[in-house]
């Protein structure tokens, strides 16, 4: 029986220590985090027999699960969706469209004008859109931040027109917080980006005060259900705000 509580012991601790070594160079041994709630559960009913059969083993199964409540949080995060409220607070939508039903995979001729609902109903501040479509004619241009797109052997970019309530201290950190969460959540843009393979990184205009009041302005579109457009395909929107800017 020891015997085992031994064999079980070293597997464990293999397992605590995975998260420190590259999965690559021990492949086999990443497994055993699959199977780490087992190791656990085994130990602690090791903990409870030598604990009634009063052995000083129970030391040995002790130990493990003493220094597991250190690991467990490497392996499981466990975190509440309750989070206070801030001013500063955004929110971050990434979607796979799948081109929106353009080639009818799906047999509903709506999927579209519902997928356009559900982001109008969320109303997130960033949207991250995955195998997007322009084909497929869904108007999105509520959002006003805009690629750079590739011509040639160029790489695009997104680039974004930002007026600050607030402006960030750091303008360097803020770009690459705001890129590395993109990532992080988008798992295609995440790809592209992957040593500027595709996508160099975003680009940030920081707009003036008022800069988007006043192109509306420009626009006869103050008032009412006029709103600020939040994404475009095209860099006509972007390259009016830049002239008015300067």
């Amino acid at each position: 029986m020891f015997g085992f509580n031994i064999v079980l012991t070293v597997l464990t601790f293999v397992a605590y220590a995975l998260p420190f070594l590259a999965p690559k160079l021990f492949p086999l041994l990443s497994v055993l985090t699959l199977i780490l709630p087992l190791f656990l559960i085994l130990n602690a009913f090791f903990f409870v027999y030598w604990l009634l059969q009063l052995k000083r083993q129970v030391i040995l199964s002790g130990l493990v699960l003493l220094l597991g409540i250190t690991f467990i949080n490497k392996f499981y995060k466990f975190s509440s969706r309750a989070l206070p409220e801030e001013e500063k607070d955004f929110t971050v939508m990434s979607y796979n469209v799948r081109l929106f039903n353009l080639f009818e995979w799906l047999p509903n001729e709506h999927v579209g004008d519902t997928i356009l609902s559900f982001i109008n109903d969320q109303n997130p501040d960033i949207i991250c859109l995955q195998e997007y479509s322009e084909s497929a004619k869904v108007n999105l241009r509520a959002y006003k931040y805009k690629a750079i797109f590739m011509e040639g052997k160029q790489k695009g970019a997104h680039e974004w027109m930002i007026e600050f309530k607030t402006p960030p201290k750091d303008l360097t950190l803020f770009h690459e917080i705001l890129d590395s969460t993109l990532q992080s959540l988008n798992s295609d843009y995440e790809a592209k980006r992957y040593n500027n393979m595709t996508l160099n990184p975003l680009v940030i205009n920081v707009a003036r005060e008022n800069l988007f009041y006043d192109w509306l302005k420009q626009r006869n579109k103050v008032g009412g259900q006029n709103k600020i457009p939040r994404l475009s395909n095209q860099r006509d929107y972007l390259e009016q705000l830049k002239a008015l800017q300067s």
